[in-house]
């Protein structure tokens, strides 16, 4: 898991991770079941949840929405 790797808890939130990968930060958070990620490239989104995919969900997919506006 090389881009999973080496997040950084936010002290004030233990649900929030950082970490600056192709000089832009990437933000996790999550709460309960539901998860967020934000970063400027969209293939880095891509490769962070594929890994994810592979070494969590095996039993259930997950569902991934993207843009400026979810519903």
């Amino acid at each position: 898991m090389g881009l999973f790797k080496h997040f950084e808890v936010n002290p004030y939130d233990k649900c929030v991770t950082n970490k600056v990968i192709n000089r832009n930060q990437f933000t996790f958070l999550w709460h309960v079941y539901d998860i967020k990620v934000s970063q400027v490239e969209h293939l880095v989104i891509t490769e962070v949840l594929e890994e994810l995919e592979k070494a969590y969900w095996n039993e259930a997919p997950s569902t991934v929405s993207d843009g400026k506006r979810n519903n």
